[in-house]
């Protein structure tokens, strides 16, 4: 745990670079179905996941912390770790939301279903 959280501290510089020409999301790993050692990994993941949250609070990197809200809705996997086609589309979806978002005049309404959750950084 020590190391990754090294890792990522010694990540930032190179993402503050980036983050002065783009946009950096970062998405936190959601919990796996996989069995048979779902509860110790999904233990590891969230401790992961803080510690992760926690390095990066104060950088100009966004976290995607509602990234998991497509695998909880719709987890048709079929390993139990990777997405089904049902979340890839939905992650697919909100990415470009937030990417046209910005862009797209409000009132054209090409953008944004109303039944897509906004993301939250």
């Amino acid at each position: 745990m020590i190391r990754f959280e090294r890792n990522v501290t010694s990540l930032l510089p190179v993402l503050e670079k980036v983050a002065k020409y783009s946009t950096i999301l970062w998405t936190l790993q959601f919990p796996v179905t996989w069995r048979p050692k779902t509860v110790q990994m999904n233990r590891k993941l969230a401790i992961l996941n803080s510690l992760l949250v926690k390095s990066l609070q104060n950088s100009s990197v966004k976290i995607w912390e509602s990234f998991h809200q497509a695998f909880d809705v719709f987890s048709d996997t079929t390993d139990g770790i990777h997405f089904g086609g049902k979340g890839l589309n939905l992650i697919l979806q909100i990415i470009l939301n937030f990417l046209f978002n910005g862009v797209a005049p409000e009132k054209e309404g090409t953008c944004c279903s109303s039944d897509v959750p906004k993301m939250r950084h």
